[in-house]
């Protein structure tokens, strides 16, 4: 919802522009707010055009294609590619001066990660991190290493790493990880048919069911309903090297906008 915020700043303080105007300026600004991206289209879509002087959008269209987007405080330096980005609004209502919703907004979201981009990305500190909670989640003291994950062909994950207990253990545990992603009604994840060995031998689910468990708390949408988002997974789809999620969120308000503003003038041309 950061990304639509975002144009919409920025389209409403050109109501009175073209829609290619506006179409390249929220392109502009977007470029501004990720770190690369091999293709980026914004499309907006009004007729008649002079609606959007009282704040009505009929749709609103966003395409990306290998974006990364820019790290934050928060993500600790971390970057994670996406293969595709594809986002399409429900009709836009709302106060034109203020950013204001006069009622809810919708979108729709479809996202593609490759087991390569997301691998890379474990590399970075802030996904170390989270592998350490991981690692601790099988016992006191140990920690996970050389992470690679891989998306095969019968809708299963596997996470593949070296186990130790302490940093300084020579003696590493190669950890083998396997189980079909599920979202239950929408907002919970679970982990269907899990399986995991260390040197090949398997290990009771009682072992790891306790963290299990948790990763299906902290990865439950519902929490932030508490922040007038609603947010529901229609699909999770793997396939050998790919995998496909497919939501819909609605928010109540639109996020405060944040970071730099775009110095580029209105109508330059894109980058390539």
């Amino acid at each position: 919802m950061e990304l639509i915020a975002l144009i919409l700043s920025g389209l409403f303080s050109l109501a009175g522009s073209g829609g290619l105007v506006a179409e390249r300026l929220s392109q502009s600004l977007l470029r501004d707010q990720i770190q690369s991206a091999d293709k980026l289209e914004v499309r907006i879509d009004n007729r008649p055009n002079y609606q959007i002087l009282q704040g009505h959008v009929d749709r609103l269209r966003v395409a990306g294609r290998g974006v990364v987007l820019r790290p934050t405080r928060r993500d600790n330096g971390a970057t994670l590619r996406l293969q595709a980005v594809d986002l399409e609004t429900d009709p836009i209502d709302l106060n034109p001066s203020s950013l204001q919703l006069r009622r809810p907004l919708g979108a729709a979201v479809r996202l593609v990660l490759r087991a390569e981009d997301l691998n890379q990305a474990l590399q970075s500190p802030a996904a170390q991190c989270q592998l350490q909670r991981l690692g601790r989640g099988l016992g006191p003291g140990y920690t996970l290493s050389e992470p690679q994950v891989e998306f095969l062909s019968n809708g299963r994950i596997r996470l593949r790493g070296s186990l130790r207990r302490g940093n300084q253990d020579p003696n590493a545990l190669t950890a083998v990880f396997e189980a079909a992603p599920q979202v239950q009604q929408g907002a919970r994840l679970l982990l269907n048919q899990p399986s995991l060995t260390l040197n090949g031998q398997p290990v009771p689910l009682a072992f790891y069911q306790r963290l299990l468990d948790g990763l299906s708390q902290e990865y439950d949408l519902r929490r932030f309903q508490s922040q007038g988002i609603t947010a529901r997974v229609l699909q999770l789809n793997s396939t050998p090297g790919e995998l496909e999620l497919v939501a819909y969120v609605r928010t109540n308000q639109l996020p405060a906008r944040s970071g730099r503003r775009s110095r580029r003038v209105v109508g330059e041309t894109e980058r390539p």
